[in-house]
């Protein structure tokens, strides 16, 4: 608490005297917290893979006199979540927020951030969302076994094959198993067949 002192003087005139009176007031400013954040909403954009996670950061910034404790964040979409450990922010200060997505299926994202604080003007800050989930599918000459899967029996017949010619092998068609074609099978790894 910030407290300064003043003295006011007035005068008036009272069946026709003159009195003066002087008044000194204390006044006390109380510290309060101030939420502030540096965007006003979250576009996570339309590359979002369906089934896979990626962490967005924004900065909460306290504008008040007092120290801003982030007490919660959630969204209102379940592919959203949020670890907030104990946050306390001094005076002019700012911290980065992580909120980490992973969307169930591809199409539009569209919600709310939830930011919940001791800030007694804004106790609830709240963000929209939005974003686009895609599904990212696998190349079908990563499926050696024929299974509908790019999983780890297609990786272990691999590893047999890299280093040698065998064109079943060969996703980048350069004569021979090399890294190349590893980098073509690890981003079909796990991923659906199109």
């Amino acid at each position: 608490m910030t407290s300064s002192s003043r003295t006011r003087r007035a005068s008036f005139v009272s069946q026709g005297e003159s009195i003066d009176l002087a008044a000194k007031a204390i006044v006390e400013l109380i510290d309060r917290p101030g939420i502030e954040t540096r965007v006003e909403s979250l576009n996570l954009g339309s590359g979002l893979e369906s089934g896979l996670s990626r962490t967005f950061t924004f900065e909460v910034v306290n504008s008040g006199t007092a120290p801003l404790e982030i007490v919660e964040v959630r969204s209102d979409l379940p592919e959203f979540t949020a670890n907030v450990p104990d946050v306390s922010i001094p005076p002019g200060e700012g911290r980065e927020i992580e909120i980490v997505v992973v969307p169930a299926q591809e199409g539009p994202l569209f919600g709310t951030v939830s930011i919940f604080s001791n800030d007694p003007d804004l106790l609830v800050l709240r963000l929209p969302v939005s974003g686009e989930a895609v599904v990212r599918f696998a190349d079908p000459r990563a499926d050696f076994d024929g299974s509908s899967d790019v999983d780890f029996l297609n990786f272990v017949s691999f590893a047999q094959a890299f280093d040698g010619t065998d064109p079943a092998f060969d996703l980048d068609a350069n004569g021979r198993v090399d890294f190349g074609d590893l980098i073509i099978f690890a981003k079909s790894f796990d991923r659906p067949l199109g």
